[in-house]
């Protein structure tokens, strides 16, 4: 070892003043690494090179020259490590198959390869979190964990896909983001065989063949597959809508129901029945539509297997067999199965028609009577009698007509 010392001392003197700075940090890396190899019962030999600086080197800066006797055996990434740390016990220590000194978790047994992992480690155990938030006071276990926290109140979004430029708070979003991109789907059902991008799809997809439903309401006793969907609901009993267009301020309980009445404003409609050649701004719409001409109705009642093109007017009928109306009018005793209902006939009461003609300047308190009486200004009477020549702007008048045939 002294040969080794005498080396790099005799290399060091040969030096310029400007490049002693480097050699002795050279030197202090070099002769460390250089322990490291030789027998063990050399390797906890004190070293008093380090505490005094050669003469040679005494130009060095001087926060350089001083190295505090407590980290002299601490390598550089873990000085800034508490003093209680530094010194590892013996029943820590733990060695690998291989020979290679490890240290041990006297709790769960895990071994690590360096003392840093071992102490973020323990606070698991611990439930130590010294990284605290300035902003929301939350703490953390990992500095890293802070950092990528302090996200959420900078709006920094630091992961962008090149595919179509969004950006992601956190990487494994970008990573799971990438699958839509690669149309990737590696888990599969093994019920029906549906694909799925992600491990989480699968697991709440699985719940539908289940039959699962962990998330009850607590307002009345309906049960949902996924937390999302128990969200969404409970604000039918609070009557939240946190949605808002920014175009007529109209409020939306789901965002999903903002962003289909948005279309609305853009005056798009792009879909369009083949058969009256009449356009929709949804799909949804469309279909529904199209049923009034094939004459389908795929929603039947079971108790008195009455059917219905809608699954709305299957869901309203019902409540006539249960008997509920939970909607009554604060002006007279009269009680209603639907909600809508009940502010259709608080119209009555108020006197307010919502739907105004602009060429006859006629008011209507519904929008199907209002819609029938546009009819009549342009002229179109779709509805003909098949008993007599008589045409109606509404089907309502068609039935009224055939009656009097019938009598």
């Amino acid at each position: 070892m002294t040969e080794i010392l005498e080396q790099e001392h005799a290399e060091a003197t040969q030096l310029e003043p400007e490049d002693k700075l480097y050699q002795y940090s050279h030197f202090l890396k070099e002769f460390t690494q250089k322990l490291q190899d030789i027998s063990p019962e050399f390797q906890d030999m004190p070293l008093p090179e380090f505490q005094d600086v050669p003469p040679e080197f005494q130009d060095v800066p001087p926060e350089f020259q001083d190295v505090s006797p407590e980290f002299q055996d601490v390598s550089p990434e873990f000085q800034d490590v508490s003093p209680e740390f530094q010194d590892v016990s013996p029943e820590f220590q733990h060695v690998s198959p291989k020979g290679k000194k490890t240290l041990q978790c006297l709790v769960c047994l895990k071994v690590f390869l360096k003392k840093s992992q071992l102490i973020l480690h323990s606070r698991i155990h611990t439930g130590e979190k010294p990284y605290q938030c300035p902003e929301c006071e939350r703490s953390f276990s990992e500095k890293s964990s802070l950092t990528t926290h302090r996200r959420i109140h900078t709006g920094e979004k630091p992961y962008r896909c090149l595919e179509c430029l969004k950006e992601f708070l956190h990487k494994f979003s970008l990573v799971r983001h990438m699958k839509i991109h690669t149309g990737e789907k590696p888990y599969q059902c093994s019920v029906c065989f549906k694909d799925f991008s992600q491990k989480s799809c699968l697991g709440k997809h699985m719940r539908i063949h289940t039959g699962e439903k962990l998330h009850r309401c607590s307002e009345c006793p309906k049960d949902f597959h996924q937390k999302s969907d128990l969200v969404n609901h409970m604000r039918i009993h609070s009557d939240e809508k946190p949605f808002q267009c920014s175009e007529c301020l109209k409020e939306f309980s789901y965002k999903a129901s903002l962003a289909q009445h948005m279309i609305i404003h853009t005056g798009k409609k792009p879909y369009q029945c083949s058969v009256c050649f009449h356009n929709f701004h949804f799909k949804s719409k469309l279909v529904k539509h199209l049923r009034t001409h094939t004459g389908e109705k795929p929603y039947q009642c079971l108790e008195c297997l009455k059917e219905f093109s809608q699954k709305g007017s299957l869901t309203r009928h019902v409540k006539i067999h249960t008997g509920l109306k939970p909607y009554q009018c604060s002006e007279c005793p009269k009680e209603f199965s639907q909600k809508y209902d009940l502010t259709k006939h608080m119209r009555i009461h108020t006197g307010e028609n919502y739907y105004h003609c602009t060429v006859c300047l006629k008011d209507f308190d519904r929008k199907s009577r209002f819609i029938s009486h546009k009819k009549s200004h342009k002229g179109n009477k779709p509805y003909n009698c098949s008993d007599c020549v008589n045409e109606f702007t509404d089907k309502c008048n068609l039935l009224k007509n055939m009656r009097i045939h019938k009598s």
